[in-house]
């Protein structure tokens, strides 16, 4: 309905939402879906920051890790250029389950307390957790490292902003 009514903001919306609705039915829709809303949402000049991050968590279920890492990349660059930080937190928590994914412990670690950081200032809590099950993939990576588990996660806690934002994007080795 809402691609008939001519409403471009509430069609790639509309488009985001479903496939939302879609991740574990049909994962070709869900991918097409996310990507009709990030077309939308570029062809209008509105940077939406939600359908590019979940196109990333798409694909890192489907254990697509560069794929889902251009994606939270190609976010989180326009997170930073926008100054949203509600956002970026959550892209960082994608990059941070990337690691996890790829056994990227000490990364995966470091970049869960970034974004516990990033989220807590922004003002906001994790309520119920996000779809990729963050408590469960933090318990594994505390699994791995065990005594070394408090170290990578404090530096991502209290380390600078900005290297962090580097490091999130593979710019820079771990603080």
């Amino acid at each position: 309905m809402t691609r008939r009514s001519g409403d471009r903001i509430w069609t790639g919306w509309a488009h985001n939402n479903l496939a939302t609705a879609l991740t574990e039915q049909d994962k070709e829709a869900e991918r097409y879906h996310l990507q009709q809303a990030r077309a939308i949402f570029r062809e209008l000049g509105a940077p939406q920051l939600v359908p590019v991050t979940n196109l990333g968590l798409a694909f890192l279920r489907r254990g697509r890790y560069s794929a889902a890492d251009a994606a939270f990349t190609e976010a989180l660059n326009e997170c930073e250029i926008i100054h949203d930080r509600r956002v970026a937190s959550v892209v960082i928590l994608g990059f941070a389950f990337s690691a996890a994914a790829q056994h990227e412990w000490e990364r995966a670690a470091c970049l869960f307390g970034f974004t516990d950081t990033e989220y807590e200032d922004c003002g906001a809590s994790w309520g119920e957790e996000p779809e990729l099950n963050r408590g469960r993939s933090l318990a594994d990576v505390q699994r791995q490292l065990g005594d070394e588990f408090d170290r990578h996660y404090y530096s991502g806690r209290a380390g600078d902003r900005s290297d962090l934002i580097d490091f999130a994007l593979r710019q820079r080795a771990i603080p």
